[in-house]
C-alpha cells in the first residue's frame, strides 16, 4: 500500500529510496521546507497558466 503524504513531503524523498546528493541534508529546517513550498507553488502557477493560455489559443483556432 502506498504511503500517504503531505504535498511539501513529496519534495524529499522517503528514507531508504534513490542515493542522495552529497549536499543533501539529513532533515531539512524549516526554512529549507518554506523555500522547497514556494518554488513548488511557483512551479504550479507557471503550469497552469501555461495550460490556461494553451486552452485559449486552441479554443481561438477552432473558433476560428
Amino acid at each position: 500500500m502506498l504511503e500517504r503524504r503531505k504535498p511539501l513531503d513529496l519534495l524529499f524523498p522517503l528514507k531508504g529510496g534513490a542515493e542522495s546528493s552529497v549536499s543533501a541534508k539529513e532533515n531539512p529546517t524549516p526554512l529549507d521546507r518554506l523555500r522547497a513550498g514556494v518554488m513548488l507553488a511557483r512551479d504550479a502557477v507557471k503550469a497552469v497558466s501555461m495550460t490556461a493560455m494553451e486552452a485559449l489559443r486552441e479554443g481561438a483556432l477552432m473558433i476560428g
